[in-house]
């Protein structure tokens, strides 16, 4: 080793020390000084689809969290915290909060309440794409923080759709790999900057792109012009069955919801699929099913029963946990002024979802023990 080498490399030793004792000082100026907790969302975005407001303001007050009245985790003493989960059809990104079903329960909530000095506060956690074994899991770090009195399920087509592609194995809760992910912004605040710092980044090249609310009526039109593209299939045949997969599920989490003595109420998944559906109705889908063969169309007949089955598990699996079962697709009207694609809801639609869910909710909020 050469004297010329030698000194090279204690001097690049020398740069790595002196580097590592800047991030150390700035690591620790951040979490003294700009500690970088974790951060809701509000961006106004537009949109050109029937049946939403073509300007919303999409507000979240934690990641995953979206509320009309609350802020902060701490729940004043007087008030009842109700948490909506689910995924897309919850988190509804194409509407302000208070157009979503979950903001508008808590007016609707807070008007059957009346003048009984009690107070209600709603709120929704949920992503899009998400199966259940993945808002279970979710579940539990929200259940620690905002500690909610009442859990609201909305759950089961992204079981449906999305499971059973080729190469699919079933998971469990109870043996994911994915029950937590630690990353480098889970510890280190230099991680958490550089993070922020990318998100910003990637959200203005989205909104400039017209791409931050994924049914944006530019990227809903492209995802039903795919859709129609995919080979048919009267009637699917899956092995094995996703079905398995989110029975097993949805009674973990029902399961885990009772043991932690919190009151849910489970709403059977409404969809716009039906027999005879018309012409306008079919334009407006894009919800492929995941085949071993890969993603197909079928036929709404075909979809109507294979969401039944799903709610049916969840009827079943909500009598077993003590919860509370709302068939709300079996009473929400099957229009596209209640939906403007498979699932989502038109704000008519979540206004009349609020309304058939607003009793319910009514029903497991007068057992809670401080409304008796």
């Amino acid at each position: 080793m050469t004297a010329a080498f030698k000194s090279t490399l204690r001097l690049g030793l020398v740069n790595l020390a002196i580097l590592a004792l800047l991030l150390l000082v700035a690591e620790a100026f951040l979490w003294l000084f700009m500690p970088i907790g974790e951060r809701g969302l509000d961006k106004t975005f537009q949109q050109a689809i029937a049946g939403l407001r073509p300007v919303i303001r999409y507000t979240e007050i934690a990641p995953s969290i979206r509320a009309r009245s609350a802020r902060v985790p701490q729940k004043r003493a007087d008030t009842t915290r109700i948490l909506c989960i689910g995924a897309s059809t919850t988190q509804q990104t194409t509407q302000q909060i208070e157009d979503s079903w979950c903001g508008a329960l808590e007016e609707r909530l807070q008007a059957l309440l009346g003048g009984t000095g009690k107070k209600v506060e709603t709120l929704s956690t949920g992503r899009g794409g998400q199966r259940v074994v993945d808002t279970a899991m979710h579940l539990q770090d929200v259940v620690r923080t905002w500690k909610p009195d009442i859990v609201i399920t909305l759950l089961g087509l992204n079981d449906l759709a999305l499971n059973g592609g080729p190469g699919y194995v079933p998971r469990r809760v109870e043996t994911s790999a994915n029950k937590r992910r630690w990353t480098c912004a889970t510890y280190l605040q230099l991680c958490r900057l550089v993070a922020e710092a990318r998100a910003a980044l990637q959200l203005k090249a989205n909104l400039n792109q017209g791409a931050v609310v994924e049914w944006h009526s530019a990227g809903l039109r492209n995802l039903q012009s795919q859709y129609k593209a995919l080979p048919f299939q009267e009637a699917p045949i899956r092995n094995p069955d996703p079905i398995d997969e989110f029975r097993s599920n949805i009674a973990w989490m029902l399961g885990y919801l009772q043991k932690s003595g919190i009151a849910t109420l489970v709403l059977g998944q409404p969809v716009l699929w039906k027999a005879g559906m018309t012409a306008a109705e079919t334009e407006a889908l894009w919800f492929a099913v995941a085949t071993p063969a890969g993603r197909v169309r079928t036929s709404g007949s075909w979809l109507n029963r294979e969401m039944q089955r799903y709610n049916t598990v969840q009827a079943e699996a909500a009598a077993r946990h003590g919860a509370a079962y709302l068939d709300l697709d079996a009473r929400l009207p099957k229009t596209l002024d209640t939906y403007f694609d498979d699932c989502h809801f038109t704000d008519k639609g979540s206004a009349a979802v609020a309304e058939l869910v607003a009793p319910a909710a009514k029903r497991v909020l007068d057992r809670l023990p401080g409304h008796r």
